[in-house]
């Protein structure tokens, strides 16, 4: 596993998404906050999001507060600043000249190829997945952080509202400058991201975006 500055990955973990479930059961390394899963700064680096349903801030009620931002593989802590205080050696992807869309399109390919992802089914990438994770590809790359929340709302909402009809639903959000593989690798080499590949996700959208200090923000975003 890259540690330092080369890179830092997030996770939020898999949540059952559309479906009105009696009660909240917060997984490992999580507590309950109101009506919602958040992650214990002392215990695993994930966290877990309730589903979207009719009730919350759609229906005018008070909504639970905020998950913390991701936690990185950079440390034990969460983070909400940049991965580093000046540039990278090397910058990450080039928006301009499509490299960040390759990159993306790699790291695509490496998912559904993932051995771990435990089903035969192809992975599809629906445009309204997929344009929910460029904007958060964008986001993270304005606010130069790992970044689990959106201006534009609920992740997994925004991608219901595009007409994608989904059951279950999880992301992974990382951060680096050599390219997917070096994304990929660091996935795998924890458990608590390998455990989110490994599920038998049919949906994806992944985007790359860099910010102006060079470092690129990766979003992937899964369903089935």
């Amino acid at each position: 596993m890259m540690t330092g500055r080369s890179g830092w990955a997030g996770l939020l973990a898999l949540g059952i998404v559309g479906c009105n479930a009696p009660e909240v059961v917060c997984g490992p390394g999580t507590v309950l906050a109101g009506n919602q899963c958040v992650a214990d700064p002392g215990g695993s680096m994930g966290m877990m999001m309730p589903p979207p349903s009719s009730s919350g801030t759609d229906a005018g009620t008070p909504s639970p507060p905020p998950p913390p931002p991701p936690a990185t593989d950079g440390g034990d802590s969460w983070s909400t600043t940049p991965p580093s205080m000046g540039r990278p050696p090397s910058p990450g992807c080039s928006m301009s000249t499509g490299e960040c869309e390759e990159w993306a399109d790699t790291l695509a390919a490496l998912v559904a190829a993932h051995p771990g992802r435990g089903c035969p089914a192809a992975m599809e990438r629906p445009d309204g997945i997929q344009g929910v994770a460029e904007r958060h590809a964008l986001h993270q790359a304005s606010v130069d952080r790992l970044d689990s929340t959106s201006p534009d709302g609920d992740l997994f909402r925004q991608v219901r509202s595009s007409g994608v009809r989904f059951m279950y639903a999880g992301a992974l959000f990382s951060v680096g400058r050599l390219g997917a593989e070096d994304v990929m690798d660091r996935w795998t080499d924890r458990a608590e991201t390998r455990e989110v590949l490994g599920q038998c996700w049919t949906m994806m959208g992944v985007s790359f975006a860099t910010a102006d200090s060079g470092w690129s923000y990766a979003t992937l975003l899964l369903a089935r």
